[in-house]
């Protein structure tokens, strides 16, 4: 899983590296390593939301969102414009 001693190690080492060849492999190696993470994340959310569907969707159904406001169109409008001579 992710660590982020590897992570830091890596941007150190791209940071401080002279080679611009060696710089590019330890640029691929760090995207490989955040690919890596990022596939393992969404396996374990996969397994996760499969396992707890129904507490997930409980959950979901508990919360009532909020009533949606609706304004007339421009056209139904009562005559709200400013009169100067007022």
């Amino acid at each position: 899983m992710y660590d982020i001693e590897l992570i830091r190690r890596l941007c150190a080492e791209i940071r401080a590296e002279q080679n611009s060849e060696r710089e590019h492999d330890l640029i691929a190696l760090l995207q490989a390593v955040i690919k890596d993470d990022q596939e393992e994340m969404r396996m374990r959310l996969a397994f996760l939301t499969s396992k707890y569907a129904a507490v997930i969707s409980d959950a979901k159904a508990e919360i009532e969102p909020p009533p949606r406001q609706t304004f007339p169109a421009s056209s139904e409008r009562d005559d709200c414009s400013f009169n100067a001579e007022a």
